[in-house]
C-alpha cells in the first residue's frame, strides 16, 4: 500500500518535484536518488505520521509473507494440494452461482423490455386512435 501524503522533494538541480512517500523512500528520478531529508512542506508530525503509517504497512506486508510461507513449510504436499483442491471448487461453485444469477437476471430485463414494449405499443395505438 502506498502512503497517501506527498512530499515536495528538491533534487540537486533545484527542481521541486511532488511525491508520495515509498517514491520518497525507494526510488530514483532521472538517476538521481533522492533523499527524504530536503522535504519541504511537512510539519515534523506530519512526516512522522507518514513515515508511522509507511512503517506499518511495510512491516504488515513483510509478517503476511513470513506467515503464509511458514504454513506452507508446516503442511504436507498433501494437505497443501487438498487446501488448493478445496479453494478451487469453491472457485467453481462461486463461478456457477455468479453465471446462474447473471443469467436471472437477464431474463428479468428482457421479460421488463417486452412488458415495457408492451404498454408503449398499447399507448401509441390508443393515441392514435384518439
Amino acid at each position: 500500500m502506498v502512503s497517501t501524503c506527498k512530499y515536495l522533494v528538491r533534487l540537486s538541480d533545484g527542481k521541486t518535484i511532488r511525491m508520495g512517500t515509498w517514491e520518497v523512500f525507494g526510488k530514483k528520478v532521472g538517476g538521481e536518488c533522492l533523499n527524504p531529508s530536503p522535504i519541504l512542506d511537512l510539519t515534523p508530525s506530519t512526516y512522522n505520521h507518514c513515515l508511522r503509517r509507511w512503517l506499518n504497512s511495510f512491516v504488515s506486508r513483510v509478517l503476511h509473507h513470513l506467515k503464509a510461507f511458514l504454513s506452507q513449510a508446516a503442511s504436507s504436499h498433501e494437505q497443501r494440494l487438498e487446501t488448493h483442491r478445496i479453494i478451487l471448487a469453491r472457485l467453481v461453485a462461486l463461478t456457477e452461482r455468479s453465471q446462474a444469477f447473471l443469467k436471472a437476471l437477464e431474463m428479468e430485463v428482457d421479460a421488463r423490455y417486452q412488458e415495457g414494449m408492451c404498454r408503449l405499443c398499447s399507448s401509441l395505438v390508443q393515441f392514435a386512435n384518439n
